[in-house]
């Protein structure tokens, strides 16, 4: 008679969060995405590594802006060959800040406001 054993782990299907975001070229300070789930052994390719330097540590992915674009992040678990990656799609903006002015600080559910937005440009 012939008997083995056979380990199986049964692990979720990887995840980015968030999913999207939209950052400011003028933002001095890294954005920290985070894997979960998944087997913990991930590797994280961007679409075009020209406008943001993209480091992936562990569970988490820090993206700093260097130029204006749509940056696509491709997250693969290298445990679970043959899956489809999660993506994350994150918008860099040639802004460096955005200043909102509104008449009032206070306003009805259900009612509206004009507000003044002003973007400054790096």
């Amino acid at each position: 008679m012939i008997s083995d054993t056979l380990k199986v782990e049964v692990v979720r299907k990887l995840q980015v969060e968030p999913r999207f975001k939209s950052l400011y070229i003028g933002s001095e300070t890294k954005f920290k995405l985070t894997i979960q789930e998944g087997s913990g052994h991930f590797t994280v390719t961007p679409n075009n590594t020209e406008i943001a330097e993209v480091v992936h540590k562990d569970r988490e992915i820090f993206i700093t802006a260097k130029t204006g674009g749509m940056l696509e992040l491709s997250v693969y678990d290298v445990e679970l060959p043959g899956t489809e990656p999660s993506k994350a799609y994150i918008l860099l903006s040639d802004i460096a800040a955005l200043d909102l002015w509104s008449p009032s600080s206070l306003m009805e559910q259900e009612d509206s406001m004009n507000l003044i937005v002003s973007a400054f440009d790096t």
